[in-house]
Parts: C-alpha cells; structure tokens; sequence
C-alpha cells in the first residue's frame, strides 16, 4: 500500500518573505561553503601526506638500492681479482709475459690498503630513518618498516663480517705493502716488482685467500639476494614503479633549462682543482678549441711546472646534447719549467724528466680523443645564463662558467 503525504492546507498558505529567503539562501551558502572549505583542506592534507609519504618511501627505497650496487661492486671485484690470481698461479714462469695492469689487480686484490669509495655504505638516510619517530608515523606500513629494519640490521652485520672474519682478511697487510711499496725498491721498475709477484703467488696466505674466495662470494650473493626480494617487496607495497624512482633520483631544484647555440658562443672555464683548469672557446662558425692547464708537481724540484694541453674542433647542438668533433692533428701539449727552481746538478736529470713527461702525456692526450673523437654530453644552463652543466654518457658531471670578457663588462 502506498501512502501518500501532504501538507496541512495551513501549511501550505504560509509564504516566506523576502527577509526569510535571503536568510536561509544565505545559511545554505554559509553552509556549502565550509563543506568545501573543510573537505578541499581534508583532501589537499591527505594528499600532501601521500605524497611525503611516497618520497621517504622512496628515500629509503633508493639508499637500499644504491647499497645493492655497493655489493654487486664488491662481488664483481671479488670474482674479478680471483680469476686473476688463479690465472697467474697457472702462469707464473710466464709472468714477464702479463701487463703491468693486471699485476697491479692482483696486488690490489691481496692488499689491505686496496680500497675504493665505491666500497662503503652510506649511512646518513639509516640514521635518519632509525632516530625519527616521524618517518616511521608518515610511512605507516608495519612490513615496510620491519624489511627496512631488518635490511639496516643485516648490513650492519654483513660489515661486521667484513672487518673481522677472517676470510675477509687480506694476505697482504698494510705494513708490508708499504715496504715493498715506500721502503724498498721493489716498486720502482718492473724488473724489481716482477719477483715480488712471483714470490707471493708461491706464499700460503695467498693461495688460501684464493681458496676461500667462494666463502667470500657466497656470503655476499645470500644478503644481495635477500635484500633484492625485501627491496622489491617495499616498492610494491608503496605503489613505486621505477619509473617513479628514476625521476626522483633525477630530480633537484636547479632551475635549468637545455642550451641553445646562442647560449653556447663565448668562453667558459671549468675549474676541477686547484691544480687543473679547463677553458673552452665556443666560436659562431661552429669551431671550437680547449685548453686545458696542469700545475704539475715533483720530488725532484720545487714549484710546479705548468702544462698546457690544447686541441680543436667542431661544435653542433644535437637535441638536448652538445657534441664536440675533435681534430686529433689538433691536440699539442707543452711543458713550461719556468715556474720551478732546482739545484743545478740536477739539470740533466730535469731534462730527462720533462722529456718523458711530454711523451707520457702526448700519449695520454691523444689517446683520448683518438678513442672517442666525437663526445657528446648532456648540457642544462642555468637562469642566468652564467653556469654551464655537461653530463657525459658516464654520467660524469663538469660544471662551467661563463668567462666575460673585459669589454662585455
């Protein structure tokens, strides 16, 4: 049954004046309007909380793989340096026959004192995430938080292992390193340094250090393989594709924006230490030269010789590139021993050794463009126009200025 209502006749006679519409027109709108207001604010904070959510999601995430990478470097490392010991123990009558290179590998492989930067972990964003209690309350995911526990943990562990186990303690140690290195002559020339090799191949430590690379390898392919699992496991559970965290790596705050040819013509100079300065001259026919300065220092004189090194070329835009087409009949280098002093019976021995420094370096110069003539990199200038950055396909990156000349000033 249906049942239909309506109003009292009375009701129904009443009639709003204008007053009363005007009021409750305006209470309906006060009303509307603090709903939006409430709910646009509700939902920009619950955004801006997913958000700072999904960076130290990704802050984390990211740490953990750049620790990935610090393994597989040590893995590599480790495969690589065995097989180059257990190599030379096959040929050792033969050693004369190895490249210096390889000598030096293996050396580095049995040493203390062989170390790289590549080797360390970072531990500033492990702390971080360990001493706030805010990044735990903003993450909000309790598996999240126990794999990046437990990684944080592991790693502590695994360099543990690394300091004090004894599988991980080279053959050679520092002190003896340094005298064959500082103390003796064994170092000084191949003929010396060729019995050395050959005497710590034939030596115990060594050949046990070799033997208990698989322990080592082992050890370091169980975490990098549990870790992976954990790492992609948090990925998933914050939604993060790797997409998502190659932009965030990728992101700064620079504001740049990719060069033009206008922007590129004129001088800029490169400093990377306080002993190398690079200038390049960007010229409108799209030629271009470089020169680059060296303060070379040696035990054998005080001061520093000055070597300038010089090639050029031919310049275009390429996307958001600039590559540079080198002339290798260009390349000169110079040495200037002016701004060194020396007692004077030692002229010879400087004569010499300027002489074998300008082949060497020739030689390395050359060698340079001669491997890749064209060199393409990356370039973003900044607002100003004043600031110029190159990224190589190595993602090495040089910065430069503008240099402005006297008469534009």
């Amino acid at each position: 049954m249906n049942a239909k209502f309506k109003m009292p006749k009375y009701g129904r006679e009443i009639k709003l004046n204008n007053v009363v519409k005007e009021t409750l027109l305006t209470i309906i709108a006060t009303s509307i309007s603090i709903i939006l207001t409430f709910g646009t604010a509700h939902y920009l904070e619950q955004r801006q909380k997913e958000q700072t959510r999904k960076i130290m999601a990704m802050t984390v995430i990211h740490d953990m793989d750049v620790s990935l990478n610090t393994l597989r470097f040590l893995l590599n490392k480790e495969e690589e340096g065995a097989n180059i010991t257990r190599y030379l123990m096959e040929n050792i009558d033969r050693l004369d026959e190895v490249a210096d290179d390889t000598l030096f590998r293996f050396l580095g492989y049995i040493s203390s004192s062989s170390w790289n930067t590549d080797e360390e972990f970072k531990k500033s964003n492990e702390n971080i995430f360990n001493s706030s209690q805010d990044s735990w309350r903003t993450l909000d995911d309790r598996t999240f938080i126990t794999n990046v526990q437990d990684f944080y943990h592991s790693r502590g562990v695994l360099e543990r292992v690394f300091k004090e186990w004894m599988y991980f303690r080279k053959p050679v140690s520092d002190d003896e390193l340094y005298q064959i290195t500082m103390a003796t002559e064994e170092m000084s020339d191949r003929a010396h340094f060729l019995p050395v090799c050959r005497e710590l191949l034939g030596t115990v430590r060594v050949k046990r250090w070799l033997e208990t690379s698989g322990q080592r390898t082992s050890l370091i392919r169980g975490f990098l393989e549990k870790a992976m699992t954990n790492n992609e496991e948090n990925k998933f559970l914050m939604n993060i594709s790797q997409k998502d965290l190659d932009e965030f790596v990728a992101t700064t705050i620079k504001k740049v924006r990719p060069v033009t040819e206008k922007d590129m013509i004129g001088k800029w100079k490169g400093i990377a230490s306080d002993q190398y300065f690079i200038e390049y001259n960007f010229n409108k026919d799209h030629t271009f030269d470089v020169h680059f300065t060296i303060y070379w220092q040696a035990p054998i004189y005080y001061g520093r010789m000055i070597i300038h090194q010089t090639a050029s070329g031919k310049w275009a835009i390429e996307n958001d590139s600039i590559v540079s087409y080198f002339d290798l009949n260009s390349a000169m280098v110079n040495v200037d021993e002016n701004g060194i002093t020396y007692q004077p019976e030692k002229v010879d021995s400087i004569r010499t050794y300027k002489q074998q420094l300008s082949q060497m370096l020739e030689q390395n110069f050359l060698s340079q463009f001669q491997a890749n003539p064209r060199a393409p990199r990356a370039s973003n200038i900044d607002r100003t126009g004043q600031r110029l950055e190159l990224t190589n396909p190595q993602g090495e990156t040089t910065h430069y200025q503008r240099v402005v000349e006297e008469e534009e000033k």
